[in-house]
């Protein structure tokens, strides 16, 4: 059984052949701030020694998951999917598609993409941005009344990019849609939290006020993500270039394992989300706090994900080989058996 699923997976971590391509820009989706909290510093979007690594062309010391791989093609076919769907109900929705997959660049901060679709407004009589984001479970549950910080860091940028390359004569997006597409049935989605009258599909806008803030509209309301201002992003792409400039490896921004003394600290902040883990910090702490005896195993799921995490956490010296072709021998010499077949049967 799983016969074919065993064979895909196998094929997606060893494709036939692999392409490697240096990236000398950032991408929005790279994007990130950093923050103060209660608890100490705390970064919002892309680590900028990952970002590192993978500019520097830094050999990778972990395998992908082939799931990821799979829900990052199911998001471009989302994406595919929701413009087929405003082709052809475009008019009785009022909107024109005017362009997809747009790339752009920004010298300003080396800053590169391309951005989902724009779109015309009959009804607003304005030009309009939309970023189309698939989410799993989770991410749905999270999004569900406002969307991701990562998300509005994006939009704020692309915002920004039109704002300032468009000539003033000509309109410019104002809004920059995010449209979030459910790619599984739960809970948080059949309640309608979102407010929109479809389950699997919800949408928020965002625009920028006189301070750079992204400012985000849900159903309910409309706030400015003041921690999120372009300044601070456009800061953290800057402190990233001069590490490269530099040769000169960022810190880490996310934690592989925290600590008992940080577990404690959300705890007593009321972060931890799961009931286990409260219960087994309050009778860690009844006992007197014993060192070594939380048993309670927390991370930033950032660093699960990393493709460098065992080189960045000193875990492992190993270096993931990515070869230009994969094509087994047994498979070639098999076509080249009945090729000869072939010919000598002409």
């Amino acid at each position: 059984m799983n016969n074919l699923s065993k064979r895909l997976r196998d094929s997606l971590l060893a494709p036939t052949f692999t392409s490697k391509k240096k990236s000398h820009n950032f991408n929005p989706s790279s994007a990130s701030v950093e923050v103060e909290e209660p608890y100490g510093r705390r970064v919002i979007g892309a680590c900028l020694r990952q970002q590192y690594y993978r500019m520097t062309e830094e050999p990778t010391s972990n395998v992908g998951n082939p799931d990821y791989t799979i829900s990052a093609m199911l998001g471009d076919k989302v994406s595919e999917l929701l413009v087929f769907l405003i082709d052809n109900y475009g008019f009785q929705m009022g909107l024109q598609r005017a362009t997809t997959e747009h790339p752009f660049y920004d010298p300003r901060i080396n800053l590169s993409g391309r951005s989902d679709i724009i779109l015309w407004d009959y009804i607003q009589k304005e030009i309009v941005g939309v970023e189309v984001k698939s989410v799993g479970s989770y991410k749905a549950s999270k999004t569900i009344e406002a969307p991701a910080d990562e998300h509005i860091m994006q939009a704020a940028l692309y915002l920004d990019y039109y704002r300032t390359y468009i000539p003033e004569d000509q309109p410019s997006p104002k809004k920059w849609y995010i449209w979030y597409f459910s790619r599984t049935e739960n809970y948080s989605i059949k309640g309608k939290k979102h407010g929109s009258p479809l389950e699997m599909l919800w949408d928020f806008f965002i625009t920028l006020d006189s301070d750079d803030n992204p400012v985000v509209h849900t159903p309910t309301c409309s706030r400015a993500y003041k921690h999120l201002n372009l300044k601070n992003i456009h800061a953290r792409f800057k402190q990233l270039k001069a590490s490269i400039d530099t040769s000169t490896l960022p810190q880490r921004d996310y934690t592989l394992n925290y600590s008992e003394e940080r577990i404690a600290g959300l705890h007593s902040l009321g972060l931890l989300t799961r009931k286990v883990d409260t219960e087994k910090v309050d009778k860690w702490l009844k006992k007197g706090a014993p060192e070594g005896k939380l048993k309670i195993e927390m991370g930033d799921f950032e660093c699960q994900l990393c493709a460098w995490k065992d080189k960045c956490w000193d875990l492992s010296k190993n270096e993931i080989q990515t070869n230009v072709s994969n094509i087994k021998q047994e498979t070639a010499e098999k076509d080249k058996t009945e090729v000869d077949k072939l010919d000598s049967f002409w």
